[in-house]
């Protein structure tokens, strides 16, 4: 079991190495084959944390703060929204009607968003 733990997580590590993302999602579900999610979702968390923070250390030089600021503006607000309308969707229609939503909804805006791109 260890040594398939160290083999996902190194896979993991290698695919977040070559695409800059991927860890959590690889990692996390092919851990849970091997352990408990309560004991893999903590260990993810930690080690993607200190991934990702290793990444803007070696990186924070070529932060482009004109770029990041509104999206970091923009996030707070979206991130509450999201808890809420999943707060008080959850009780009314099934989840994977708000989730197949939500993917349509960024489809749109991710194809609205290139064809701005083009012009």
């Amino acid at each position: 079991m260890l040594y398939s733990v160290m083999a996902i997580t190194f896979l993991a590590g290698a695919l977040q190495g070559f695409s800059g993302f991927g860890y959590s999602l690889l990692a996390l579900p092919l851990l849970c084959v091997f352990v408990p999610a309560r004991w893999a979702v903590p260990v993810i968390a930690v080690s993607s944390l200190s991934l990702n923070a290793m990444v803007f250390i070696t990186f924070r030089r070529n932060l482009n703060l004109k770029g990041f600021l509104p999206m970091a503006a923009a996030y707070i607000p979206g991130a509450a929204a999201g808890g809420i309308a999943g707060i008080i969707v959850s009780g009314r229609i099934d989840s994977s009607v708000f989730g197949k939503a939500v993917l349509v909804i960024l489809s749109l805006l991710g194809v609205f968003g290139a064809l701005q791109a083009l012009v």
